[in-house]
């Protein structure tokens, strides 16, 4: 974490656990001196809300460490989340072929 800090990246944590184990990875991360978490999975949708639920629940705050801390502290059910669909990012589609292209080919 310091080699990416001092040479101008961020360091994101990808977490491998769920409910309150992944709200201590991210608090226990941020107080290390993490930038974020990331997640590859975006098809959360086609996951069972009770199942997966509650990993989402804290990985959509996961970038913002008062809002992480208000929903753990919170214990609400998951609420479901609205899905979309994104088309472009930073001006290039992520579309079809373009988004092989864009993470693959260089484009």
């Amino acid at each position: 974490m310091e080699i990416a800090h001092a040479h101008g990246c961020k360091y994101f944590i990808m977490p491998d656990n769920s409910g309150a184990e992944l709200a201590q990875t991210l608090i226990d991360g941020y107080a290390q001196g993490i930038d974020g978490a990331a997640e590859w999975d975006i098809d959360y949708p086609s996951f069972d809300p009770p199942s997966y639920g509650d990993r989402w629940k804290y990985l959509k705050v996961a970038g913002d460490i008062d809002q992480l801390k208000k929903t753990i502290a919170s214990q609400d059910a998951p609420t479901e989340d609205k899905p979309i669909t994104i088309h472009k990012i930073n001006g290039k589609s992520v579309s079809g072929k373009d988004l092989w292209q864009a993470c693959y080919a260089g484009g």
